[in-house]
């Protein structure tokens, strides 16, 4: 990636810029780019930082983005605006559920990332991070769990008791055995009880 970073150290307006953002002069306004110079400016000028985040104008522009980004690296992330006709029906599955869960498991975990959003989307209220935390579910190996207790726990944070785990945001409790398909995971997990262990 370097070589395609190091070429933008021999732009004056690059380097004003970057020396700009050390010093703490902000807000820097550039304008000039072509839509792919964007992300390799961002991405350049984002170097070191823990996190970056993009807000742009629109759920497509996010989008086109989120792939032009991740050219660069696997570390990013959409955060997506609810969609308010959908949102609260049935039929909206958990897709922006899950996209807005991964960003909040990547603050959490306080690894380095680029989030990119709207602004219809930063302007929503947010539950704040330290809730996210406080609800976090955790196992180790040889823990005792009781599974009255988990299957409340779960269904408090919104996951759906199924016969089966096929979806995200699913679980399934059959005999020693539980099932959970975290919202910020491609795959379910499985727990395996020996008892209460």
């Amino acid at each position: 990636m370097r070589a395609l970073i190091e070429p933008l150290n021999e732009l004056a307006e690059y380097i004003e810029a970057a020396d700009s953002l050390k010093k703490g002069r902000t807000p820097i306004h550039i304008t000039g780019c072509v839509d792919t110079q964007k992300c390799q400016l961002i991405q350049a000028l984002g170097e070191g930082a823990r996190y970056r985040v993009i807000v742009t104008y629109s759920e497509a522009k996010a989008r086109e983005l989120y792939d032009d980004m991740r050219f660069y690296g696997r570390n990013v992330y959409i955060y997506p605006a609810k969609d308010v006709i959908f949102y609260s029906a049935d039929v909206h599955g958990y897709a922006i559920v899950q996209e807005r869960m991964r960003v909040m498991k990547q603050l959490l975990l306080g690894n380095d990332c680029t989030i990119i959003t709207t602004l219809d989307s930063g302007m929503e209220r947010c539950v704040p991070l330290s809730n996210y935390r406080e609800h976090t579910l955790s196992f180790k190996v040889d823990e005792d769990i009781e599974i009255g207790r988990l299957r409340k726990e779960l269904a408090a944070l919104g996951y759906e008791h199924t016969a089966q785990v096929e979806t995200p945001g699913s679980f399934a409790v059959r005999g020693g055995i539980v099932d959970i398909f975290p919202l910020t995971e491609e795959v379910p997990y499985r727990i395996e009880l020996w008892g209460d262990t």
